[in-house]
């Protein structure tokens, strides 16, 4: 029960202005359980998520088909999208498909986000 609260103040948070990534730089992964890259993006995300939360770096996974409304504020049109935030909640980066862990890692030091 709490998760599920946890899930929904994030969405919510999300929706309003990007108050939950004004914490702290934040990766947001769009997809759905039925999208064979969207699963590989999770199972990459769940592989270096230990390291990106030692380094201040948040996650959030969201399932479009649960929630449509992200996917268009987001403009999302094309699934897995991943979207990267800085800490002041600003967007800064969007890749439209999968991508592989040394590039995602890549991407966050170029950005950053992550040392």
């Amino acid at each position: 029960m709490k998760k599920i609260l946890l899930f929904c103040l994030v969405i919510a948070l999300v929706l309003c202005t990007n108050t939950y990534a004004k914490v702290a730089p934040t990766v947001m992964k769009i997809g759905a359980d039925w999208c064979p890259p969207c699963r590989e993006v999770k199972a990459m995300l769940k592989q270096v998520e230990k390291k990106l939360k030692a380094g201040g770096v948040r996650l959030v996974d969201v399932d479009i088909d649960k929630h449509p409304e992200i996917g268009k504020k987001y403009n999302v049109s094309l699934i897995p999208t991943i979207i990267f935030f800085d800490k002041n909640g600003k967007q800064v980066f969007k890749q439209v498909g999968a991508m592989r862990k040394q590039e995602f890692l890549d991407k966050l030091k170029e950005l950053g986000m992550f040392k």
